[in-house]
């Protein structure tokens, strides 16, 4: 990179007629080149190329006559999409309303605690989100099976054998054991981001306000809530996106049932592919779901951490 600056610098600037800014500019343009030409050839254009051909009829195979916009118009009337769409929003509202304000609340606490058992709690918080997906999801599985599960068995042991249900089969309450399940895997990363947010306000703040008589949750509330804004925005965004892409947990779970009960926007989209073969139609429930993406992240960006905290 080095020897790349000098030679660019050399190229392009020496004996050449050109103020300080646009000499910067033209410098800053060619070493942002290479990340532009890949995040338009593994963004842009895929995106590009989805919209296009979600205006076809498209089997994956051969693009069909123009239909404009037909495949989104079926996507909208399918009760499926609905339910899909209502199911995204249910894991989203586990991971942002339980899981990152639990998440924090950890962070808070661990940050109060001697440092080895800060170093086991981490770890011990944070192992499930390191692990594979695929490994954490067929655990639970074992685990949730009907009646030599580990679950039933312990519910059964200690009496509770009335409250056993179907854990995987039951139309209403499956989902949410998916948000819990994701939420138990990975709320010891948002904790880690948490922490290290914490760890970055100045310990004369809290020094001062033990002085002053503050308890716990004054200190909280007064300092680290308000200071570690910019780090609460930054999970919120990841937490979204990444839960609107939450596929894996499902297939390997439920396989999107019983029935289509507990399908996300994304595994309806890899149904409509994949299983269907109506890629006009995948194409179509995989631009809303940009959309819908992007409006939370905007969201997000609007309403949390409005203004900027400096240290000082």
């Amino acid at each position: 990179m080095v020897v790349n600056y000098f030679f660019y610098h050399e190229y392009f600037f020496e004996g050449k007629n050109m103020n300080s800014k646009t000499k910067k500019t033209l410098l800053a343009l060619i070493f942002m080149a290479p990340a532009f030409l890949i995040f338009t050839i593994f963004i842009i254009y895929p995106l590009a190329n989805t919209v296009y051909k979600s205006f076809f009829e498209f089997n994956g195979f051969k693009l069909g006559s123009f239909i404009g916009f037909d495949n989104f118009t079926e996507t909208l009337k399918d009760p499926v999409f609905w339910h899909a769409n209502l199911n995204t929003l249910k894991l989203l509202a586990v991971q942002l309303f339980i899981a990152g304000p639990f998440s924090f609340l950890l962070a808070v606490l661990i940050k109060e605690r001697k440092e080895k058992f800060r170093q086991f709690f981490k770890m011990a918080v944070v192992l499930p989100s390191v692990l594979n997906v695929a490994v954490i999801t067929l655990m639970w599985k074992m685990m949730l099976q009907h009646d030599w599960g580990m679950i039933d068995k312990f519910m059964s042991f200690i009496g509770l054998e009335k409250y056993i249900i179907l854990w995987l089969q039951d139309p209403t309450l499956t989902i949410w054991i998916i948000g819990f399940i994701t939420l138990w895997q990975y709320i010891g990363f948002n904790m880690l981001y948490f922490y290290a947010g914490l760890r970055s306000i100045p310990e004369s703040y809290y020094e001062a306000s033990e002085v002053e008589g503050a308890g716990f949750w004054q200190r909280t509330k007064n300092i680290s809530i308000p200071l570690s804004q910019e780090t609460i925005k930054f999970v919120l965004i990841i937490s979204t996106t990444g839960t609107m892409q939450i596929f894996s947990q499902i297939q390997l779970l439920t396989n999107g049932g019983p029935g289509d009960m507990t399908r996300s926007l994304i595994y309806q989209m890899y149904y409509k592919a994949f299983e269907k073969l109506q890629f006009g139609q995948a194409g179509a429930v995989a631009i809303i779901f940009a959309i819908q993406t992007f409006i939370f992240v905007l969201i997000i960006n609007k309403f949390v951490a409005k203004e900027r905290l400096e240290l000082v």
